[in-house]
């Protein structure tokens, strides 16, 4: 049985793929930048620090932006006595609730009212871990993580 056909198959499967990677952009395409819009809405670059959970943020890493198709950070870890921003940046008003405990079955640490383009600062007092909210997507749920220094 002659291989070449296969060969020849392959040849053209590895050309196919390096062709559909150089065509995403290489480097450029992975890099992002925070921006938003005038409306106040998420830029499509997108924007949000690729932080791991766990691994802790500074208070500018950890501000929490939110609009209505959109939350960032997802997963937020800061150490004692930190405080973060809070930023609607969204065009209308909206809710951001903090709860404790990782179900969010706990206590309300912060019950806000942001209106559109608002933003507030919240300092978190002790250690533990903390579900938090907007009304803007009600099904997302993000986690704060405070851990003593």
């Amino acid at each position: 049985m002659d291989s070449r056909p296969r060969r020849r198959t392959r040849s053209v499967a590895v050309v196919a793929v390096l062709a559909a990677l150089s065509a995403c952009g290489g480097e450029e395409a992975a890099t992002s930048t925070t921006t938003t819009t005038a409306a106040g809405a998420f830029a499509p670059s997108g924007g949000c620090p690729m932080i791991p959970p766990g691994q802790l943020m500074s208070a500018a890493e950890a501000t929490i932006r939110f609009s209505v198709d959109r939350v960032c950070p997802g997963y937020v870890t800061i150490p004692v006595g930190t405080t973060i921003e809070v930023r609607n940046e969204a065009t209308k008003p909206a809710r951001f609730v903090v709860k404790e405990g990782p179900d969010g079955s706990g206590a309300t640490v912060f019950d806000l009212e942001l209106d559109a383009g608002e933003a507030t600062s919240v300092t978190f007092d002790k250690a533990g871990f903390h579900l938090y909210t907007t009304s803007l997507l009600p099904s997302f749920k993000g986690n704060i993580e405070v851990r003593d220094s």
